[in-house]
């Protein structure tokens, strides 16, 4: 899994900017590089985030599941990220089948973009405090910063619900992270948080466009230069469309 961006304006020359997901033997986690066009110079990769390392605002959990990374031209990195296991009780194929047959909501479960990062199901992945986390700073300064959690209050959501799973992340060239994320009460929605502000709902499944009543947000959502969230919704009808906040 990989992101890149141009970044321009910062420098002479324009410069890549490239976060992925990788594994080295015992190693895994996410890095990051910058690449001059024009130059046979790369800069040494930057470690953003390992598995081992520990999970922010989780006492005694570290993150054992990383994925998913998003870059911005200022080289802040958001990923998906939670003290995963496994749960064996089915074999991978049987799994297959069960989430090509099951449903999620609107979308079939293995095509939903919550269950293709949080959710378990069968025998896949079962995720433990998973997390939206942003990874700021300079190299060999990099600090996490946690955009939203387990512990975190869904806006918009029922009093005392909290997050449950989350979507992969996107995060705009000014540094606005967006997800789909899922309340422990059942709140779906899209929300959003800018570099250095606080976490807001964009749109939730209490929400009506018109007169349609929303109930699916199947897609992970897409920011805009000035922090403008785009999304796909699906009403409670089956009705479809992409919107803006």
């Amino acid at each position: 899994v990989a992101s890149a961006v141009f970044e321009e304006g910062l420098r002479d020359t324009e410069t890549v900017i490239t976060s992925f997901a990788a594994e080295a033997e015992s190693w895994q986690g996410i890095v990051a590089s910058e690449h001059v066009l024009g130059s046979s110079m790369t800069e040494e990769l930057q470690v953003v985030v390992a598995v081992g390392d520990p999970i922010p605002g989780a006492p005694h959990l570290d993150f054992l599941c990383v994925s998913s990374p998003q870059v911005s031209p200022q080289g802040q990195v958001v990923f998906f990220g939670s003290h995963c296991g496994t749960n064996a009780a089915e074999s991978s194929s049987i799994s297959l089948q069960r989430s090509r047959n099951t449903l999620f909501r609107t979308q079939r479960w293995q095509n939903h973009c919550l269950t293709q990062s949080s959710l378990g199901h069968g025998g896949v992945v079962e995720h433990v405090f998973p997390g939206i986390y942003r990874s700021v700073g300079a190299r060999g300064n990099r600090q996490l910063q946690v955009v939203a959690d387990s512990n975190a209050a869904v806006p918009g959501g029922l009093e005392g619900e909290t997050f449950s799973a989350f979507s992969s992340p996107a995060i705009g060239s000014e540094g606005t992270v967006s997800f789909v994320g899922l309340g422990t009460n059942g709140t779906m929605g899209i929300f959003a948080q800018p570099h250095g502000g606080q976490l807001r709902s964009v749109v939730t499944s209490a929400s009506v466009i018109g007169s349609m009543s929303l109930a699916d947000f199947p897609n992970v959502p897409s920011v805009g230069p000035d922090g403008l969230v785009f999304f796909y919704a699906v009403s409670a009808a089956g009705l479809g469309g992409i919107y803006s906040e």
